[in-house]
C-alpha cells in the first residue's frame, strides 16, 4: 500500500489536478512517487517546466564528472517518461499553454528526445515555448556545429506544426535558413502565423537565416536578439508587423532594417569590434531609438516626426537622418565627420507656427545643436523657409552649428533662385558662423537615399 492511501482516503482527481497546476513540474514529479493515484497526472497539466537547474560554474569544466552525467541521465528519464504518457490516446486531447525545457548538460545523444518533445507540444497546441540546450563542454570541438556549444538545429521541419505558438524563446540552438523560392512561398503557409514575441539568445544562424525566419512570422511584434551569431555577420530584418526590436551583444558586422512601417522602438547595445553599420530605412513610425555601440562607423535612421533617442557611438564617422526637426535625438559621437539630414518640413504653417510664433525655429535650433558635432553637415530641405531664421530670433539665440566647418544646404531644383536672397544667406551664416565653406545644391529625396548608399551610411 502506498504512503498517501494508508493515511487518508484518495483525493478527487479534480483536486489533484488543481494542486499540480500550482506546483512546478519538478515538484509534480516528486509528488507522483507518493501514490499511484498521482502517478503520471502531472503529465496532463497545461504548464510543463523541465529545468535541469545548475549554475554553469558548477559544470563548465573539461573533466568528466560521473555524478553530473548520472544526474543528467535522471533528468532525461523524467522527460522520456512524459513522452511515454504522450503516446496514450487520452493525452493527445490535452492542450499546453506553456512548455519549457532547459538543459545544462545537453549531449548529442539527446537529439531524438528533443525532436519528440517538440513534436508532441505542437500537437497539443502549445502557446509558449521556451527551449535552452546548453551543450556539455566535453563535446565542444567534436564538429564544426558544436565547436561553440551549438548542436540542436531548428529547421522548417522542426516548426512545421507550430501554428499556435504566440511566444518563442530559444537559447543555445542553431537555426537553418528557411528560405523558399518565390513560387513555393506563395503556396506554402507561414510556419509561425500567430507568433507575437520571439526571444533568441546565444543562437547560431545560418547565412540569411534571420531574414527568412522573420518572413515566417507575419504577426510578430517583439523581437529580441542577445549574443547571437550569423554566418555572414549580417542581421537583415524586414517586417511590417514588428513594433519592437532589441539587439544586444550580437556578433554582426551589419544591422539592416527595411520596410518596418510599424516599428516603434529600436535598441542596440554592442561592444563588438565587428559592428560597423546600422541602417533603418522606411521606418516611418519609429518613435524611440537607443544605440550604444563602441565601434560603430555608419548609422542611417528614418523615423517618426517625434522620434526620441540617444546615440552613443564614440567611433561613428557618418550619420544620416530622415525625419522632422521635432525629433529629439542626442548624438554623442566626437569623431563624427559627415552628417546628412533630410528634413521633412513641408508646409508654411509648420515653419511659421501658429500666430507667427518662433516655435518651429526654436525646435529646429535645438535639433541642429544636438546633431551638429560633425565637421561637415549636409541639410536636405523641401522648403527653404524651414531655414529662414528671423533676425529677431538670431539676436536672442546662440548658433546651433557653431563648430561646423563645412555646411551644405540642398533643396529641390525649383528653389535654386533662393540662393540669392540676402536674408537666407544671413540665416545660414548665423547657423554655422565658423564655417569656411558654405554650399547650396540641388537634389531630391531619391538622390538623398542614393548618397547615403554611396557614402556607406
Amino acid at each position: 500500500m502506498d504512503v498517501v492511501s494508508s493515511i487518508r482516503p484518495p483525493l478527487p482527481d479534480l483536486v489533484i489536478h488543481q494542486i499540480l497546476q500550482i506546483l512546478p513540474t519538478k515538484a509534480d514529479v516528486r509528488m507522483s512517487f507518493l501514490s499511484k493515484q498521482w502517478d503520471g497526472v502531472w503529465c496532463s497539466t497545461p504548464v510543463l517546466d523541465f529545468d535541469e537547474g545548475d549554475d554553469p560554474g558548477k559544470y563548465d569544466n573539461d573533466h568528466i564528472d560521473l555524478n553530473k552525467i548520472l544526474e543528467h541521465r535522471k533528468f532525461i528519464n523524467v522527460v522520456e517518461k512524459w513522452l511515454e504518457f504522450c503516446e496514450q490516446e487520452q493525452q493527445k486531447q490535452v492542450f499546453l499553454n506553456k512548455f519549457r525545457l532547459r538543459m545544462m548538460r545537453y549531449v548529442p545523444g539527446d537529439y531524438g528526445s528533443i525532436d519528440k518533445c517538440l513534436s508532441y507540444v505542437f500537437e497539443r497546441n502549445v502557446k509558449e515555448l521556451d527551449i535552452s540546450l546548453r551543450i556539455s563542454r566535453l563535446f565542444w570541438g567534436f564538429s564544426w556545429q558544436i565547436q561553440f556549444g551549438f548542436d540542436y538545429c531548428i529547421s522548417r521541419t522542426t516548426l512545421a506544426n507550430a501554428k499556435t505558438l504566440t511566444v518563442l524563446k530559444l537559447e543555445y540552438v542553431r537555426i537553418k535558413n528557411h528560405r523558399l523560392t518565390k513560387k513555393k512561398r506563395r503556396k506554402t503557409p507561414r510556419l509561425l502565423p500567430n507568433l507575437k514575441t520571439m526571444y533568441l539568445k546565444n543562437v547560431h544562424f545560418d547565412e540569411l537565416a534571420p531574414f527568412y525566419l522573420i518572413l515566417e512570422c507575419p504577426s510578430i511584434q517583439d523581437l529580441s536578439l542577445t549574443s547571437c551569431h550569423c554566418e555572414n555577420s549580417e542581421f537583415d530584418v524586414s517586417s511590417s508587423s514588428l513594433k519592437s526590436l532589441e539587439i544586444e551583444h550580437c556578433d554582426s558586422r551589419i544591422i539592416y532594417v527595411d520596410e518596418a512601417k510599424n516599428l516603434e522602438s529600436f535598441t542596440v547595445s554592442s561592444n563588438s569590434s565587428l559592428l560597423e553599420k546600422i541602417t533603418l530605412i522606411e521606418c516611418s513610425n519609429l518613435k524611440y531609438i537607443n544605440v550604444h555601440a563602441e565601434h560603430l562607423k555608419r548609422l542611417t535612421v528614418s523615423g517618426h516626426d517625434c522620434l526620441k533617442g540617444t546615440i552613443n557611438t564614440p567611433n561613428l564617422v557618418t550619420f544620416g537622418f530622415e525625419g522632422f526637426s521635432k525629433s529629439k535625438i542626442l548624438v554623442k559621437a566626437p569623431n563624427l565627420k559627415v552628417t546628412r539630414v533630410f528634413l521633412s518640413e513641408l508646409r508654411d504653417r509648420d515653419v511659421l507656427g501658429f500666430n507667427g510664433s518662433f516655435r518651429h525655429f526654436s525646435t529646429l535650433r535645438d535639433f541642429l545643436e544636438n546633431i551638429g558635432f560633425s565637421k561637415r553637415i549636409v541639410l536636405y530641405v523641401r522648403n527653404y523657409k524651414a531655414l529662414l531664421f528671423p533676425e529677431d530670433f538670431r539676436k536672442n539665440f546662440s548658433s546651433p552649428l557653431y563648430g561646423v566647418k563645412h555646411l551644405v544646404v540642398v533643396m529641390p531644383n525649383s528653389q535654386k533662385e533662393v540662393s540669392d536672397i540676402p536674408e537666407f544667406r544671413h540665416a545660414l551664416g548665423w547657423m554655422a558662423p565658423s564655417t569656411n565653406q558654405l554650399s547650396l545644391g540641388e537634389e531630391n529625396h531619391q538622390q538623398f537615399l542614393a548618397h547615403c548608399s554611396l557614402v556607406g551610411l
